[in-house]
């Protein structure tokens, strides 16, 4: 008899239960010290960079967006396999609760991001903007706001033709940033009603094109790239068995490969190089360059920006580490007559010019802000020996023990 609720909790728990092995192998590591050592200094320049904000502070352009990232970003976590398109499919018009469970625990973790990123920037909000808004009433309109952004994501997930998917996201973002910017500027009374509107043009815009009553595709695929970086983001502390990957074209990056030479010696620099632009590690990446830079940019005090400047350094060589393990299970890359060596070499290397890259820029954004104080140089000097160190001593050596053990 089949059970819809109970098949759900199942892959609930049996989802849970494998996060909480990692979990523990990461405590273990220490490296949940160091990320709640990094969440404690970003709070502290924080609460330093308030004390410093003038009155007529744009605040709207940091509130803005990161609320609006937390109310719009809303996946569907359905735990869903690719064998149900076949055995889940004769239970179909049985499977509703099971989807209504799905979309109230997507909801939940979705609505706590929200929650946390709304007291993180309610400081913000009372420095910059002496509103009679409470955060409590300010919350609650955000989480509304937040269920109207998981259903339009499952209308969305319906859609037959990818181009109404996407137009649909795009209109429902364009609605999450206009009531966001509303209610943080103006008040939860007219964002209200700016949120009737909006929900007034997407119920039309959905009612008008063709869906699926279940995607099947769609929800197998977006739940295989939700494992995809859940695994990924474990494999930066420690090894992980499968590592399902995502691939992203990335045409006018994957073009570099063309300059190697054609020859056998560059067979891995030209497959690890192909797989760093297209999959996540290079997302993630650019997303460190970035928020470091910002950060460096933001903190008012050149002893945090050191400390900044060397945390991004170090969780770049952490998630760069993980390079490694995408074709580690691949059994054709054994039948080829490659030498392990220049595997090993070839990773070295595109780790070593990632972190060179983002090592440059960062430390660029620390010199010009210190001024070229000589605190700031000697913290870009050894951060230098560091990431050499990383690549050619532990790389080297992470590496020499994986071989061995395959």
């Amino acid at each position: 008899m089949f059970d819809p609720i109970q098949l759900w909790g199942r892959r609930c728990r049996s989802f849970w239960k494998e996060a909480a092995y990692y979990w523990r192998f990461i405590g273990r590591s220490m490296s949940q010290g160091v990320l709640f050592f990094a969440f404690i200094a970003a709070m502290y320049m924080y609460i330093q960079w308030l004390e410093t904000l003038p009155d007529n502070f744009p605040y709207y352009w940091f509130t803005v967006p990161l609320i609006t990232w937390a109310v719009a970003f809303s996946p569907i976590r359905t735990f869903l396999q690719p064998a149900d398109r076949v055995f889940l499919l004769p239970v179909e018009s049985r499977i509703g609760p099971y989807l209504s469970r799905a979309l109230r625990y997507s909801y939940l973790w979705q609505a706590a991001t929200v929650l946390v990123v709304a007291i993180i920037l309610w400081p913000l909000y009372k420095v910059s903007k002496d509103g009679s808004t409470s955060f409590l009433l300010l919350s609650v309109f955000l989480l509304i706001v937040k269920w109207g952004n998981v259903l339009g994501s499952w209308q969305e997930a319906r859609q037959v033709h990818e181009r109404s998917r996407r137009l649909l996201r795009f209109i429902r973002w364009t609605a999450s940033t206009s009531v966001v910017f509303t209610v943080y500027q103006y008040g939860p009374a007219i964002a209200g009603i700016i949120g009737l509107l909006w929900i007034t043009i997407l119920w039309a815009s959905y009612k008008k094109t063709n869906q699926y009553p279940i995607p099947w595709e769609y929800l197998i695929r977006k739940e295989r790239e939700h494992l995809s970086k859940h695994y990924l983001f474990f494999s930066w502390f420690i090894e992980v068995d499968h590592l399902p990957n995502r691939v992203k074209p990335r045409r006018w990056l994957a073009s570099i490969t063309g300059r190697f030479p054609f020859r056998q010696a560059s067979t891995y620099l030209y497959l690890f190089t192909k797989t760093y632009i297209r999959s996540e590690t290079a997302s993630i990446s650019v997303r460190l360059t970035v928020a470091g830079a910002l950060l460096l940019l933001l903190v008012p005090d050149p002893n945090w920006k050191i400390a900044v400047f060397g945390i991004f350094i170090w969780m770049s060589c952490v998630q760069m580490s993980s390079l490694d393990q995408y074709h580690r299970y691949t059994f054709w890359l054994k039948l080829y007559p490659v030498d392990a060596m220049s595997k090993r070499a070839a990773i070295i290397r595109i780790v070593y010019v990632s972190l060179l890259s983002q090592w440059f820029l960062l430390g660029a954004v620390l010199v010009w802000q210190s001024r070229g104080s000589g605190f700031s140089l000697a913290a870009v000097a050894v951060s230098l020996m560091m990431i050499s160190a990383y690549c050619l001593i532990f790389m080297r050596k992470k590496l020499k023990r994986t071989s061995l053990q395959l």
